[in-house]
Parts: structure tokens; sequence; C-alpha cells
């Protein structure tokens, strides 16, 4: 057995699977991108949200359609973590996707809605105040709190009076 071998046998070990996706995404043997792709169909929650971090690692363009995806998890940890990993690797193109699971999310979970906050923020900057201000309906008062922060420090006037 070979070190990618034994590293996507890892990958599938919930102890063992974090770590292991972090060098997994320095290898450059296909074998190592199918095994991450591979995680992200995995009934473990863990290690559907290891194979997204390992993706977002490989700082590869090309996984960015298949963390989109995982954005529709059912687990809000793997959510969060396809949020950050798009805040990372995403463009323009993705900012449809994250607003709208951010709308869906803002009365859910307020860690999952900072996550869709940096993700939009740090893709579109500026022109994200009026999409992430839909946060400051939120009944979670953890989510009205951290739009609010991030408005602020958007500095857009029109939304600052809003504030």
């Amino acid at each position: 057995m070979d070190h990618v071998d034994t590293l996507l046998k890892q990958l599938l070990d919930e102890k063992t699977a974090g770590e292991a996706a972090f060098q997994i995404a320095e290898i450059s043997d296909p074998r190592a991108l199918e095994g991450l792709l591979a995680a992200l169909k995995n009934e473990s929650p863990l290690i559907r949200r290891s194979g997204v971090m390992g993706l977002a690692s490989t700082e590869d363009s090309k996984a960015v359609p298949f963390i989109m995806d995982m954005l529709a998890d059912p687990d809000i940890g793997v959510r969060a973590s396809a949020a950050f990993a798009i805040s990372k690797l995403g463009n323009a193109d993705c900012i449809p996707r994250l607003s709208s699971h951010f709308r869906d999310s803002i009365n859910i979970d307020a860690h999952l809605c900072r996550q869709f906050i940096v993700a939009l923020t740090d893709i579109c900057g500026h022109d994200c105040a009026d999409t992430i201000s839909i946060g400051l309906e939120s009944s979670l008062a953890e989510v009205r709190s951290t739009t609010a922060e991030f408005l602020g420090h958007l500095g857009n006037p029109s939304i600052i009076k809003r504030l």
C-alpha cells in the first residue's frame, strides 16, 4: 500500500479524516482528488466536512462546483465548512447561490450565517451590503448582531442609516 492509499483509507476514518484530508490536498496524484470527492458522499458529516476542507486546501478552482453543492448538505457543520471554503476559492459566479442559501439560513444557525456573510464579503466586498442586510430580519439575535457588525465594517452609508 503506497502513501496515497494509506491517506485515502485514513480519510474514511472519523479519527484521522481531518489530517488526512489536508495531507491528500497537497498530493498531485489524481487519486487524491477522487478521494476528496468521494468523501463528500460519505454518510459521516465529519468525513464530508474533511472532504470539503481538503478540497479548499487544494486551492483548485475546479473544486468550487463540488463545494457549492455541499451548501445544501443536511448537516449545518458541512454547510458552514462549504461556505468557508467558498470564501477562499469562490468568485462572483458563486454569489447567487451563496445569497440564496444565506437567505434560507437566517433563522436557522448563527455560525452558519456568519460563514455565509464572510464568504459574501470576501468575494464581493462592499457590493454585498444589500445582500447581507437580510440578516437584520433574522429571528436570531446573533445573526442580527453579526450582520450589523459586518455592515458597519463595510461602511455603506445607506445601510448604516438603517442600522
